[in-house]
């Protein structure tokens, strides 16, 4: 007497998964090849905190020297940073939106 199960067998080969080598597409945003991931968004990151990092040092090196108007002067110039990036995320928004519906990008700009 054989044992019929109602289970189907599974006949899909098993895909082996592909590994990402995340380190590899890191370094690959800053060429000219695609990647996984945003070259711009990447660059930013690096920008941001570098610059955090340099701003902090600054203020722990000079803590005992520095004058309010020197760290009004910091704050400012990040408020500014701020808004530049702001700015320039939705010019990249609004590229990618004009892109995706198919409007020249001579008249983007």
């Amino acid at each position: 007497m054989e044992n019929k199960s109602n289970t189907p067998k599974h006949t899909t080969q098993d895909k082996p998964e592909k590994k990402i080598d995340y380190g590899r597409e890191l370094v690959m945003t800053f060429s000219n090849k695609s990647s996984l991931f945003s070259s711009k968004k990447i660059e930013r990151f690096f920008i941001i905190y570098t610059l955090f990092g340099i701003t902090i040092s600054y203020i722990i090196y000079n803590i005992q020297i520095i004058k309010p108007l020197e760290l009004i002067e910091i704050i400012a110039a990040w408020l500014a940073y701020a808004g530049y990036n702001s700015f320039q995320n939705y010019k990249d928004k609004k590229l990618d939106a004009a892109k995706s519906e198919g409007a020249p990008i001579e008249q983007l700009n």
